[in-house]
């Protein structure tokens, strides 16, 4: 299940980045676009992949209960997913505030159009929340 309000905030906060601090760097590729995949809450916080045409990322926001405020910016942490942990890095956006980000890709020429980057995303995601196989174990 998506969260549009989640994703559509995301979606204008890097659409103002992109318009006002990255217009014209050569690390952008043109044929990609901000997109918000897949947003959805995990243990009580809403998380998903950012797509930009610099980075595509898996974010962690907040929840509720959270106050990240005072966590230092660039601080490492961990989170278990189903399938692995994550390191993610303490960043703040203006008009998103603090949140967690964990690169999956940057820069992004890899990608020839949005659907390369946003079938990528939806693997990433799909796979991250894949519950391991139990291994039979022989006594």
């Amino acid at each position: 299940m998506s969260d549009n309000s989640t994703a559509s905030r995301l979606e204008a906060c890097f659409q103002k980045i992109e318009e006002e601090q990255m217009k014209g760097m050569p690390i952008l590729n043109s044929a990609i676009g901000v997109e918000a995949i897949g947003f959805q809450e995990y243990r009580n916080r809403k998380m998903g992949v950012m797509i930009t045409p610099w980075f595509m990322s898996l974010f962690l926001l907040p929840s509720s209960d959270d106050n990240w405020d005072d966590l230092p910016l660039g601080e490492w942490h961990k989170h278990d997913f189903p399938e692995k942990t994550c390191q993610f890095v303490i960043n703040k956006f203006d008009g998103l505030g603090q949140c967690q980000t964990h690169a999956i890709h940057s820069p992004m020429f890899q990608f020839n159009t949005q659907q390369e980057a946003r079938d990528v995303a939806e693997q990433f995601l799909a796979n991250l929340m894949e519950e391991a196989e139990p291994q039979e174990v022989d006594m």
